[in-house]
């Protein structure tokens, strides 16, 4: 697969790569922000998840793009 085709090639992807890493910076720094200023009273936890990073969005989309070029054999002709 990665001979005839780089998931990650083209300069719409790149951008909106970039973009979503930004985007999670973004969520990543409201949340530590939100959870230090909150964890001054009684919660010592939070309970919102860290979002995950551009490389995990980007395994997800080689594991569907690779799980869409699976093709069965065919059948032999009888």
């Amino acid at each position: 697969m990665d001979k005839f085709y780089s998931l990650s090639a083209t300069k719409k992807v790149k951008t909106l790569e970039s973009e979503l890493l930004k985007e999670l910076k973004d969520l990543n720094d409201e949340i530590e922000d939100a959870d230090s200023i909150l964890s001054q009273g009684n919660r010592p936890f939070s309970s919102i998840p860290l979002p995950k990073d551009a490389d995990y969005f980007r395994n997800e989309r080689k594991a569907a793009f690779r799980k869409a070029l699976k093709v069965r054999k065919a059948m032999p002709i009888h």
